[in-house]
């Protein structure tokens, strides 16, 4: 029995958090925002002179989530939008378009949900 335990603990050690296609969403999930896409338009990084194509001078800027790591329980999917409860119970609504989720293992999902708040 011991043995057994110090396998499952290992194991979870190893678990990581993978990236989570849309399709495979779903309800009472654990996921976090690991990456936002923003769309620059040229007001945001240069002033444009006249004759230029403002269309073609959209910038496509992906980085990591500013709260990346966060866990958040999958509430309903509706795609592209997933509406999720953080650990407080405030609701959220994601855009799949602007944002990629991971999904958690469920032991570190669930213990970082409760640590954090209260679940609903």
């Amino acid at each position: 029995m011991a043995m057994e335990t110090e396998l499952i603990q290992e194991n979870e050690l190893l678990t990581i958090a993978r990236a989570l296609a849309p399709e495979d969403v779903a309800v009472h999930q654990y996921v976090t925002v690991s990456r936002v896409t923003e769309y620059l338009t040229p007001d945001d990084w240069i002033e444009v002179e006249r004759g230029f194509d403002r269309e073609s001078l959209v910038h496509r800027v992906t980085t990591i989530a500013q709260n990346s790591g966060y866990p958040y329980r999958v509430s309903r999917v509706a795609l592209p939008y997933v509406l999720v409860r953080d650990p407080v119970g405030k609701a959220h609504v994601l855009d799949l378009r602007r944002v990629q989720l991971a999904l958690l293992p469920e032991f570190f999902g669930k213990a970082a949900y409760m640590a954090l708040g209260n679940p609903r």
